[in-house]
């Protein structure tokens, strides 16, 4: 494949990234305290409670599965939806959330201090129960999850390391490329600056690809064109010098080619 090709599949790769990255961030981002499951599901869900529970030792030891429960209890609107806690650090709590044999719908539920004496202050959650899970991807704020079943992270995992190979091989080969067209006498224009009496160029051919001082390189465009000359005043032994007029057709990524080199044919249009 040329450079050209490696390029544009590496800025689809870069495109993946970004989608996933913003896809992430939307899920993220999303509506705070919804957990969304069907019938049946138990999934790990966590939380913060304004009122921490005074747990003795709790930053010597990991409190017991019993104390945890003891300290941190919920409210439920439906008998069919339940937590089994098993952490609780500082105001953290987490803990498995099962529905049972719940109609589908919304629901709601609160996780307190049991030693509170306003556990109605504590975030309220919602848990939405879908009749399937088609249902249940329609309503999910991430684009790849709601039409892929992927989560985003994912996207993010896979097109990383696909991208950063394009990347390596379309380097690899334009420096295939570059050395190509130097063997048939071409070279890049590297350099450009700009000043008052004309254009500074700096062009990829010196001594060594037998460029001379006073000697005229051809000016070429991206698309092998010839639209110009550049008459060469200092010489390198991999590139050369020349100074160009400010009206002159010279733009970053044209070539030059010696005055004998034949111009390939490939890229023009």
């Amino acid at each position: 494949m040329t450079t050209r090709t490696f390029n544009r599949i590496a800025l689809l790769g870069i495109a993946l990234l970004v989608f996933s990255v913003i896809d992430s961030c939307t899920a993220a981002f999303g509506t705070p305290y919804v957990f969304r499951m069907t019938p049946g599901d138990t999934v790990l869900v966590s939380g913060d409670l304004l009122d921490t529970p005074a747990i003795p030792n709790r930053w010597l030891e990991e409190p017991s599965l019993e104390t945890i429960r003891s300290h941190v209890d919920f409210t439920r609107e439906t008998p069919g939806l339940h937590i089994d806690f098993i952490e609780l650090r500082g105001r953290l709590w987490r803990g498995y959330l099962q529905i049972d044999s719940v109609t589908p719908g919304q629901y709601t539920f609160q996780v307190f201090n049991t030693a509170s004496k306003e556990p109605e202050v504590e975030p309220l959650y919602t848990v939405r129960v879908f009749a399937d899970r088609d249902a249940l991807r329609a309503d999910m704020p991430s684009i790849s999850e709601r039409y892929l079943d992927i989560r985003p992270v994912l996207i993010f995992f896979m097109a990383m390391p696909l991208t950063m190979l394009l990347l390596y091989l379309s380097f690899r080969q334009s420096g295939k490329d570059e050395a190509l067209l130097i063997s048939q006498g071409i070279g890049s224009v590297y350099k450009l600056a700009k000043s008052k009496i004309g254009w500074d160029v700096m062009v990829g051919l010196g001594s060594d690809h037998g460029v001379n001082p006073g000697d005229t390189l051809r000016i070429l465009d991206r698309k092998m064109h010839e639209v110009g000359e550049l008459k060469v005043e200092t010489v390198g032994p991999e590139a050369s010098g020349g100074l160009l007029p400010l009206d002159a057709n010279i733009k970053s990524g044209y070539y030059v080619a010696l005055p004998g080199a034949v111009v390939p044919e490939m890229n023009r249009p």
